[in-house]
């Protein structure tokens, strides 16, 4: 599974690679918001672990970009790691779609756990569309045959109609 960690404390962020690597996840590492845009627009992480508040801006704000750029980004699971932790920090972060908020200090395990879980529930999600769209596809195809088949028999009709009223005539 590959992670994207967005945290501008360099021993918070060595910390945290080294657990979730111990754990067999490939985890990429970046300490500010800009860093982390130019990351995602070249690659895609099955998660990203990120801080709120950052040097050059906070995590609400990559969320809320990620949230909102539907061309080149698919969705992503997202879980906030901060010392912010009053429950309006709390709640605006999960209100802004992140997919759970942990606060520091926390037990790496609840962080292993917490990425396991919004991993599992997004390819789940992924899977039920990918059925869905398998449907919509079959159910086209079955349209388009209908019309065919309609357009043939209307057409056949039409010139049955024509041809009698040419031998009328």
């Amino acid at each position: 599974m590959k992670v994207l960690l967005i945290e501008d404390d360099k021993n918070i962020s060595e910390t945290v690679v080294e657990m979730l690597e111990l754990n067999n996840m490939d985890v990429d590492c970046v300490h500010n918001c800009d860093r982390a845009l130019h990351y995602l627009s070249n690659t895609q992480p099955d998660v990203i672990v990120s801080d709120v508040m950052l040097p050059d801006g906070n995590g609400f704000d990559i969320l809320k970009f990620l949230r909102n750029e539907t061309t080149i980004i698919d969705y992503i699971p997202f879980i906030f790691l901060s010392g912010m932790s009053t429950r309006e920090d709390i709640r605006y972060g999960m209100n802004l779609g992140a997919d759970d908020y942990l606060t520091k200090p926390f037990q790496y395990k609840e962080l292993i756990n917490t990425i396991h879980s919004v991993s599992s529930k997004a390819s789940s999600k992924h899977d039920h569309v990918v059925r869905l769209e398998t449907e919509l596809s079959s159910k086209n195809q079955l349209i388009d045959q209908v019309k065919s088949i309609t357009s043939h028999d209307l057409r056949s009709r039409i010139v049955k109609i024509s041809n009698l009223i040419s031998l009328t005539r």
